[in-house]
C-alpha cells in the first residue's frame, strides 16, 4: 500500500501538537519534528515492495539451535500440506535443502563444495499428504546449473537412521540420483508439518 503525501498533513499535525508542546518545546522545533515524521510516514510507504515482487525464491532452510529444521502447525492442517515442510541433509562434498512451497511443489538447492556452486530448482511430490512417518518419500524435479543447463532430480528421504559425513547422527537417510546417473547418498534432518 503506498501513502501519497499530502501537503495539508503536516500543518494539521503541527497545529494539533505545536500549541501544547509550546510550552516545553519552542514551536519551530516543534514544527520541524512533527513535519520530520508526517515525511518518514510518507517515504514508508512509498518504499513498500510492490505485491509483483512478493513471488521470489524462498529464504534458506534455517536450522534450530539443535542444527535440525523445526517447523510445527496446528493440528487440523495435518493432511494439508506438505510431509516435507524442510530437510536439511549432508554428503560427502554436498548439502541439500528442501523447503515446501505448497502442497506438492517445494524449493531445492544442492550446495557442492568443490567446485563451490549451488544448483537450485523445484521438485514434486506425489505422495499421500497424510503419509505415516515411517514411509518413505520421495520427490522429482530439476536444477538449474550456474552454466543455465538443467538437469532431472530423483529425490528419496528414508527413515533410517545414519551418521553424516560430520559424524552427527541423523534420523534420515537421503538418496539422490542425478540425470547422469550420478548417486548421491547422505544423511539428514526432516522437519515434518
Amino acid at each position: 500500500m503506498r501513502i501519497a503525501p499530502r501537503p495539508d498533513f503536516a500543518s494539521r499535525l503541527v497545529s494539533r501538537f505545536a500549541s501544547p508542546l509550546a510550552f516545553k518545546v519552542p514551536t519551530p522545533f516543534a514544527t520541524a519534528l512533527v513535519a520530520t515524521f508526517a515525511a518518514t510516514l510518507a517515504a514508508c510507504g512509498a518504499a513498500s515492495p510492490p505485491a509483483a515482487a512478493a513471488k521470489q525464491a524462498p529464504p534458506p532452510a534455517t536450522e534450530a539451535p539443535s542444527g535440525k529444521p523445526a517447523g510445527k502447525i496446528s493440528p487440523d492442517m495435518v493432511g494439508k500440506l506438505s510431509p516435507i515442510a524442510t530437510f536439511i541433509g549432508r554428503g560427502d562434498g554436498w548439502r541439500i535443502e528442501i523447503r515446501a512451497l505448497d502442497t506438492r511443489q517445494h524449493h531445492v538447492a544442492l550446495h557442492w563444495t568443490k567446485p563451490a556452486r549451488t544448483d537450485s530448482g523445484t521438485a514434486r511430490y506425489s505422495g499421500a499428504l497424510d503419509i505415516p512417518p515411517s514411509s518413505t518419500l520421495a520427490l522429482n524435479g530439476h536444477l538449474r546449473t550456474p552454466t543455465d543447463t538443467t538437469q532431472t532430480l530423483d529425490i528419496e528421504i528414508r527413515p533410517q537412521d545414519c551418521i553424516d559425513d560430520q559424524g552427527t547422527p541423523r534420523p534420515q537417510t537421503i538418496v539422490l540420483t542425478l540425470a547422469d546417473g550420478r548417486r548421491l547418498e547422505g544423511c539428514g534432518d526432516l522437519a515434518r508439518y
